[in-house]
């Protein structure tokens, strides 16, 4: 018999839940809204959030109500953020099936952590 460790099992337990949903989800009949534009709806919500955090950061550090010390790394962890955004778009442009990468949203909540952080009153 082979033991199946539990981090195993519940990655099986997944799979073979999903996998039904998975298969059906091509017979749901109605969708107008192409993969790739939901692909862009969903990085343009992404990107929007972010930068809007950033911007109001930046805002905050130019009006002098935080400090400014955070502002090289803050800036450096939103270029990072721009970068994947970037490849992400041509890989839906290319891809309809291309979605969000992962990565880059926890990227993106770094980045909201980081100002976040940052934005501590003086």
């Amino acid at each position: 018999m082979v033991k199946i460790q539990n981090g195993a099992r519940q990655i099986l337990l997944i799979v073979a839940l999903l996998f039904p949903i998975a298969c059906m989800v091509p017979l749901v009949p109605g969708c107008t809204t192409s993969q790739q534009t939901t692909s862009f709806n969903t990085l343009y919500s992404l990107e929007h959030s972010t930068v809007t955090a950033y911007d109001a950061y930046v805002s905050q550090v130019i009006k002098g109500k935080v400090s400014t010390n955070g502002l090289p790394e803050v800036s450096k962890a939103f270029n990072k953020f721009q970068s994947g955004m970037t490849l992400a778009i041509d890989a839906v442009q290319n891809s309809t099936n291309a979605i969000a990468p992962t990565a880059l949203v926890v990227e993106s909540q770094d980045l909201i952590n980081l100002i976040q952080q940052f934005s501590k009153k003086k």
